[in-house]
């Protein structure tokens, strides 16, 4: 999978992958969790290294519940305006974080800004990373009508971007995501880790894993 980026797959099955950036804060990730829990739904959230050293309980309470735990640099840093030395070291560091804190070492990166170039994909390839874009984006900011538009043209695959730390969380974007986790649930789509949904799509019977190269 390294090397490529990934913005969705097409599982034949009704499977979406919700996850978050940015955490874990003490304020959000727990909120995030309950309403996980209460869905009985799975995601994806990829982590701030300095955040999550931090907060390292929350790490560790993610994880216990079954979520998947990917890289998002050690400081929110754009790959794009630094050196492979750089890169790697940023993702290096946060990857043996996430490995000690859980004892599963990460397997998917998500660019912070969605920006990489080919350095970058250069240091995911040799980390054997995947690189995770998204399809879909309920903001901080219009969170309802984010959440109306995934309801109108969401489909199996979809890979959703929503936040549990930096500027985007708040009490409307909680509302809407259990609104969102809700509906799509009654209407019979499961929600999987990334790597659940790629490992699903990758199957030939079950559909096939649609890259940008790069």
């Amino acid at each position: 999978m390294g090397g490529h980026e990934l913005f969705r797959a097409s599982p034949s099955a009704r499977l979406v992958a919700l996850t978050f950036d940015d955490g874990p804060t003490r304020e959000w990730t727990p909120r995030v969790l309950a309403m996980l829990r209460q869905h009985g739904a799975k995601a994806t959230f990829f982590r701030v290294g300095q955040r999550a050293q931090a907060a390292p309980d929350l790490v560790r309470q993610t994880a216990d519940s079954g979520h998947e735990q990917g890289n998002h640099t050690w400081a929110h840093d754009d790959l794009t305006k630094h050196g492979a030395a750089f890169d790697r070291g940023s993702l290096e560091r946060t990857h043996e974080l996430l490995a000690e804190l859980t004892g599963r070492a990460p397997t998917l990166c998500r660019p912070p800004y969605g920006r990489i170039d080919s350095v970058g994909l250069a240091v995911c390839a040799g980390l054997h990373y995947g690189v995770t874009l998204w399809s879909q984006h309920v903001t901080g900011g219009k969170p309802y009508g984010d959440v109306n538009t995934i309801l109108r043209q969401g489909s199996p695959g979809s890979i959703v971007l929503t936040h549990d730390g930096g500027r985007e969380p708040n009490a409307s974007l909680m509302t809407q995501l259990d609104r969102l986790v809700a509906s799509m649930t009654d209407r019979g789509y499961r929600f999987v880790t990334v790597s659940e949904l790629l490992s699903a799509a990758a199957r030939p019977s079950r559909g096939r894993l649609f890259p940008i190269h790069t």
